[in-house]
């Protein structure tokens, strides 16, 4: 027999080369499934798309304006909100639904056309509905008043109601008191620098007033008094003044407050 070593040196080599093989194949197996089911656990492209449309289409945030001051604000899906002075909104879009919150004011939308998410504007217990359409929103102390400029606007309230282009509607304590046809169906005249207001108890012409002054106004007259009148709040003082004229009252102004008070007889 050959007993040589270089011959047994020959075999431990080839055993040796052999097992090195089979270990790196096995690691080789090891890393390629290792590969396979972090893949198999990642998100899919589908569930990384939606959570960035969720991302895209959600928006919060509040909106003021002081008084004498009027604000505008692109939201994110395109809608545009105008607000007159001294008003509160806030907005809560979601992926699936548009919706904003007038707490105080005055509020003219331009809304974005998009079926597939309804636009709500909740006023205390009434809701405004819309797809895409532009329409005005006046809130005062006892009642609401809503005009549509464009498109189709439902109103959630006592009952529903459907107002189209050049129809308005106004609500007292949240109920339905009246609808009417607009006198202009271009755009809300405080859009325009002017106030409009007719066959109106004086004490809610002195609210619509009170958005543009930075005084309160007292009334020791008659606050149920009827007024109409067209004013320039442009300069909402000289305005003030020419509507306590137009009543036979006199304006009083003071340091923190004007006062509008019945003449001496």
């Amino acid at each position: 027999r050959d007993r040589s070593p270089s011959r047994g040196l020959g075999d431990v080599y080839k055993r040796q080369s052999h097992t090195h093989y089979w270990a790196m194949a096995a690691s080789i197996v090891v890393v390629a499934v290792l590969v396979a089911f972090l893949k198999l656990n990642q998100p899919t492209p589908s569930h990384i798309i939606a959570v960035d449309t969720v991302a895209l289409l959600s928006e919060t945030m509040q909106l003021s304006s002081p008084k004498a001051q009027r604000i505008s604000q692109v939201l994110k899906d395109g809608s545009a909100v105008y607000l007159n002075g001294d008003s509160h909104l806030n907005v809560n879009h979601s992926a699936t639904l548009r919706e904003v919150s007038l707490r105080k004011g005055q509020a003219y939308f331009d809304v974005a056309h998009e079926p597939s998410r309804p636009f709500i504007v909740n006023v205390d217990k009434v809701k405004v509905e819309v797809v895409g359409t532009a329409f005005d929103i006046d809130k005062l102390s006892d009642k609401t008043v809503i005009r549509v400029y464009d498109g189709i606007v439902k109103i959630i309230a006592d009952k529903t109601h459907t107002l189209t282009k050049g129809e308005g509607i106004v609500l007292e304590n949240n109920l339905w008191s009246q609808t009417f046809r607009l006198v202009d169906d271009q755009l809300p005249a405080w859009r325009s620098g002017w106030l409009d207001i007719f066959n109106e108890p004086l004490y809610l012409a002195v609210e619509r007033f009170s958005r543009y002054l930075q005084k309160p106004v007292e009334i020791t007259a008659d606050k149920d008094a009827l007024l109409t009148g067209r004013f320039n709040v442009a300069e909402p003082e000289a305005a003030l003044k020419l509507l306590a004229s137009a009543q036979g009252l006199i304006l009083e102004e003071h340091q923190d407050r004007f006062v509008l008070t019945e003449t001496a007889r």
